[in-house]
């Protein structure tokens, strides 16, 4: 990696990190700063949970939205191949939506 600093005045204006690699494919998403030679897969964190009082389990996963920010859905669905209905929760407005899921879970209709 190559640093290229640009300065004027005696004041720095700007720091710029190259990553240019001309033998091999960057796969990165910022290709000017980072030097990525395969794919960073994305996390998944799936979280099983099973319903009191029911048959039912829950899967909680957290799914990255276009600004980065990950939220919480929960699905539900019985046991074996179906077909038959998918249940889908969704908390999107910010702090406590793992906690607004769980409740609804446990004690929502």
């Amino acid at each position: 990696m190559r640093l290229v600093v640009l300065a004027g005045l005696g004041t720095a204006l700007a720091v710029t990190a190259v990553a240019a690699q001309s033998d091999q494919n960057n796969t990165s998403i910022d290709p000017m700063h980072v030097f990525v030679p395969a794919p960073v897969p994305d996390p998944i964190t799936t979280v099983t949970e099973r319903i009191p009082g029911s048959d039912l389990s829950a899967e909680i996963m957290f799914v990255e939205s276009r600004d980065g920010v990950y939220s919480p859905i929960a699905m539900m669905k019985p046991q074996g191949r179906g077909p038959f209905p998918l249940i889908v929760l969704a908390h999107m407005n910010g702090g406590q939506g793992t906690r607004w899921l769980r409740e609804w879970l446990r004690y929502g209709n």
